[in-house]
C-alpha cells in the first residue's frame, strides 16, 4: 500500500472515531442535564411540601393557642419537646420557612 492511502485510512478511522466520541459524550452530557433537572424537580417539590407544612404547623399552633390561652410559640416548643423526648423527629434549627423560601428561589433561579 502506498503511504498516500494509508494517511487517509488513518485519517478516516480517526475522524469517525472523533465523531463517535463526540456523539458519546453528547448523550451523556444530555442524559445527566435530564437526570439534574428531574432531581431539581422533585427537590422543589420537597421543598414546598415542607414549606406547606410549616405553614400548616402555625395554623394548628394558633388554633391551640386560642383553646389553651397560651401563645402559638409556647404550643409550637411544647409539642416539639414533646417529640424529641419520644425520639421522634423534628425540624433542624436551620429548617425555617424563611430559609425555605430562599432555598426554593435559588432552585427556581438555578433551573432557568
Amino acid at each position: 500500500m502506498s503511504t498516500e492511502v494509508t494517511i487517509a485510512i488513518v485519517t478516516a478511522v480517526s475522524i469517525i472515531c472523533s465523531g463517535l466520541l463526540t456523539a458519546l459524550v453528547t448523550v451523556w452530557v444530555t442524559r445527566d442535564t435530564r437526570k439534574t433537572e428531574s432531581l431539581s424537580s422533585h427537590l422543589l417539590g420537597a421543598y414546598r411540601d415542607v414549606h406547606a407544612f410549616y405553614m400548616l404547623e402555625q395554623e394548628y399552633c394558633n388554633e391551640i393557642s386560642l383553646i389553651r390561652g397560651v401563645s402559638a410559640d409556647a404550643v409550637k416548643r411544647n409539642v416539639r419537646k414533646i417529640q424529641r423526648v419520644n425520639n421522634k423527629p423534628t425540624p433542624s434549627e436551620n429548617s425555617t420557612p424563611a430559609r425555605l423560601e430562599q432555598a426554593i428561589a435559588k432552585l427556581l433561579k438555578e433551573t432557568k
